[in-house]
């Protein structure tokens, strides 16, 4: 599995895990139940005056309620500071 940083409010919030059979682009499906889904953004940050880009999942868009289900799901795992908090 492929893992992509999701950030809320500018953070860094966990990893999205993605099936290595699960193509995206711009935009990351996210399935939250069997019969449910959500659609974030997918980011980029440039630094280092444009040498490195960091590719991250914009988890803004989501309610509290969608992401304690995709953490339910084993779709989002936490960082660690967020575990400890």
């Amino acid at each position: 599995m492929t893992r992509l940083p999701a950030h809320k409010a500018s953070e860094q919030l966990g990893w999205v895990l993605v099936p290595e059979d699960q193509h995206f682009s711009w935009f990351l499906r996210l399935q939250t139940t069997d019969k449910t889904s959500v659609t974030v953004p997918i980011k980029v940050l440039t630094k280092n005056r444009g040498w490195t880009q960091y590719f991250f999942a914009d988890f803004d868009g989501l309610t509290s309620s969608q992401i304690e289900q995709l953490l339910a799901n084993n779709v989002l795992s936490l960082s660690r500071q967020q575990q400890t908090a």
